[in-house]
């Protein structure tokens, strides 16, 4: 059966390249490769029309809507009011909605991928209006979606729980990192790559994320402190990653309190290729966080063998799947005691790392666009 399928990406920001953005840009193309039956209507903004560029235009059409994200209400009006009559215009017999939010008034079946819960379970991490906006509209699209997409078997219990919606409305598809992650199979190369463009001489755990509170990363300071303290380790704390809600400086200024601020690099964003490089060249990968609704970094973490240790919580355990350490992120001697484990056990290091390779291999784009089409086939049927 071939389909019109609708894809609304009008939530992305053209202002910046996010991981959202490059999920959603990975997923059309991965559409277009492996389900090549149906035809793919995009609806984009005029400042993110642009990341579809590299697309053939013979496999999809690209309808420019006149909103951008970056004046968001102007974009959630947009997207309630006038979105279902260009997509009714288009002639959609589908709309797969990838972030969470869907318009309401629209005519035909809806698939909606619900990724983040975060209102519910670290709601420190929103202001109030967010809050209330996401459990008004994220409840009410679910709701109005024919099927549900979860992005983990943890997720999908949070949607049944939290939204209410049943479990045979739910389907689960995981998602997939960028092709560069695999290992670097000549170290003295990494080496001079990593000394050249990060000026990294030493050994070092690597930290990865948006510097969000419910990270954990405040922990993972202070993990590393007792390490450091107790002579269990010797290198550095490297952290990657955006700083979209200014909290930087408050662990900047923990780590010199703690006397090891000389210690904790913070490189900010690193695009994948150069990420890959970061993942390929650690002791081990450290990811305390306390809510997650997938865990990308662990699994592009795993895509590159590096040893993890994680938290138990949210998402992780079913994502990683038996190839991290698992530990409380609020047990700050846990987290050392692990990290200090993973450390100086190599046959745990070895078993994590064979692990990690063949779990890794489960989150690619062929199984996201057949699980996707799958599920946009039966909302259809």
């Amino acid at each position: 059966m071939a389909l019109r399928i609708g894809i609304n990406t009008l939530f992305l920001d053209g202002s910046q390249q996010s991981s959202l953005a490059n999920f959603v840009v990975a997923f059309v193309a991965a559409m277009v490769e492996h389900v090549p039956q149906h035809r793919l209507v995009v609806f984009a903004s005029p400042s993110t029309a642009k990341f579809f560029d590299r697309l053939p235009t013979a496999s999809i059409d690209l309808v420019h809507c006149p909103v951008s994200n970056e004046t968001r209400w102007a974009r959630i009006l947009y997207e309630q009011v006038r979105l279902p009559t260009v997509i009714a215009r288009y002639r959609v017999d589908v709309l797969c909605c990838l972030a969470d939010v869907s318009p309401l008034r629209v005519k035909v079946p809806v698939v909606l991928k619900v990724n983040t819960l975060h209102h519910y379970t670290a709601p420190a991490a929103l202001g109030l209006l967010r809050r209330l906006y996401r459990r008004l509209m994220i409840g009410a699209s679910a709701r109005r979606a024919r099927l549900v997409v979860a992005n983990s078997k943890p997720t999908a219990s949070d949607i049944h729980t939290l939204l209410g919606i049943p479990d045979d409305r739910i389907r689960l598809v995981y998602e997939a990192v960028d092709d560069c992650f695999v290992p670097y199979a000549d170290q003295f190369e990494l080496d001079r790559i990593l000394k050249t463009r990060f000026g990294i001489t030493d050994k070092y755990l690597l930290f990865v994320s948006a510097l969000y509170k419910y990270k954990r990363l405040n922990e993972l300071i202070r993990a590393f402190e007792l390490l450091v303290a107790t002579d269990r380790w010797h290198g550095d704390l490297v952290i990657a990653g955006p700083d979209p809600h200014k909290t930087q400086r408050e662990s900047e200024q923990l780590a010199e309190s703690l006397s090891i601020g000389h210690r904790v690099r913070f490189l900010g964003p690193v695009d994948n290729e150069h990420l890959r490089e970061l993942y390929c060249g650690a002791s081990a990968f450290v990811y305390p966080s306390a809510s997650e609704t997938f865990g990308k970094p662990i699994v592009e973490a795993m895509r590159c063998g590096t040893p993890i240790v994680a938290a138990d919580r949210g998402s992780i355990p079913d994502i990683a799947a038996g190839a991290a350490l698992l530990v409380d992120p609020d047990n700050i001697e846990g987290m050392a005691n692990a990290i200090d484990k993973l450390l100086t056990d190599s046959r745990l290091r070895s078993d994590l790392r064979e692990i990690g390779l063949r779990r890794g291999r489960d989150f690619s784009w062929r199984n996201v666009a057949l699980g996707f089409s799958g599920v946009l086939e039966e909302a259809m049927a």
